[in-house]
């Protein structure tokens, strides 16, 4: 979906996902995968595709790109495992006193323990917003680094945002103290 919403060749002239084709051509399914060079076969990516929520096929099995994050429904909890699994090794690679290891980027976060959960909705909406803009921002120059070749540091780059809420039980008081 990254490569689909920043290479210029999948784009109309206003920056918007062109639709592509089951078949083949420079607009297919099929060039976008070589485009993003992954490693799912085509047929296996239309698979997928047709249970996304974040593409539409039209009567003719055009696909049209909805929004620029793949999603799966019932697919958060692997996914969350995954990005929780590499948010750990980063904590353990900043925090190991080893020298000469590569220290990779640390995630910034902000926490409040205690807050009111019915005034937070204009600030989780803002959250987003700036989130998905900032994601945006960068995609396109992560997406530019990604290599066909395997150079000698070969590695693997992620960029993640995370918000969440979590309701707390209130503390019962004790009536009779």
């Amino acid at each position: 979906m990254a490569t689909w919403f920043s290479l210029p060749r999948f784009l109309d002239r206003e920056s918007r996902p062109l639709p592509l084709t089951l078949g083949r051509g420079r607009l297919s399914v099929s060039a976008l995968v070589k485009a993003a060079r992954v490693s799912v076969h085509p047929a296996k990516a239309i698979g997928l595709m047709r249970r996304s929520l974040s593409v539409k096929f039209d009567n003719s099995d055009n696909v049209f790109a909805l929004r620029p994050e793949f999603v799966l429904p019932n697919f958060e909890v692997p996914r969350a495992a995954l990005v929780v699994e590499r948010y750990l090794d980063t904590l353990s690679r900043n925090s190991s006193p080893k020298k000469g290891k590569m220290i990779l980027l640390l995630e910034r976060n902000c926490h409040v323990p205690k807050i009111n959960l019915r005034t937070i909705t204009p600030a989780l909406r803002d959250i987003k917003a700036r989130g998905s803009a900032f994601i945006k921002a960068v995609d396109a120059d992560v997406e530019g680094r990604r290599t066909r070749t395997a150079p000698r540091n070969m590695g693997e780059m992620s960029v993640h945002i995370f918000a969440w809420t979590k309701a707390t039980r209130q503390a019962r008081r004790n009536s009779e103290g």
